[in-house]
């Protein structure tokens, strides 16, 4: 089967076509489609708008994100980084966000409170001289070994919702670092759930 796979965080150079991908199994609930055709809009903030605001609009319910909250947004640039950060102001959230050097002027603009630099080698202290106590709360489209150090990070009873793997699929972290300090891990997909 012939996929468009996105294999690292960025833009169209990022997304490779490959044509020896598996066919993957359908499970219930779920339908395989046949496409002839796709494209890719080239007013990227346009087209995902929906799609990103959705996306932070769900992952900011689920991790309950309130007035003073100390939030950690992970690919704060990215489309649903930057929605996160103003949804997330909107609430009166403290945001520290994390990004390349060369969007930071961008993600602050955006409403960041503070912003960390992703390639530092001072990456958790930096967070910690932002929040000397801890984050509440984690918002991560992320994902990888990079972002797991920031578990320990995360205070106690806060929350790690994620919904993105761009940095890894797979991590490994200590257990014990979610049920000593009660902290929580969430998954999320797109909008809210209807109760």
């Amino acid at each position: 089967m012939t996929a468009a796979v996105l294999i690292a965080f960025g833009g169209s150079d990022a997304l490779h076509v490959q044509d020896d991908m598996s066919i993957p199994d359908v499970q219930t609930g779920q339908v395989l489609m046949r496409v002839s055709a796709a494209s890719v809009n080239n007013n990227e903030q346009l087209a995902c708008l929906p799609t990103a605001y959705g996306t932070a609009l769900g992952m900011l319910e689920r991790a309950e994100i309130g007035h003073g909250e100390t939030v950690f947004v992970t690919g704060a640039s990215s489309g649903v980084g930057m929605e996160l950060i103003q949804l997330a102001a909107a609430r009166g959230a403290i945001i520290i966000a994390l990004t390349k050097s060369d969007k930071m002027k961008k993600v602050t603009a955006a409403g960041a409170t503070y912003v960390v630099d992703r390639d530092s080698a001072d990456m958790e202290t930096n967070i910690l001289d932002a929040a000397p106590q801890g984050l509440g709360a984690v918002v991560d489209v992320v994902g990888g070994k990079a972002v797991a150090s920031v578990l320990s990070l995360i205070r106690e009873g806060g929350r790690w919702v994620i919904a993105g793997a761009v940095g890894g699929a797979n991590m490994t972290f200590d257990l014990r670092r979610l049920y000593l300090h009660n902290r929580r891990l969430i998954g999320s997909s797109m909008h809210t759930p209807v109760e």
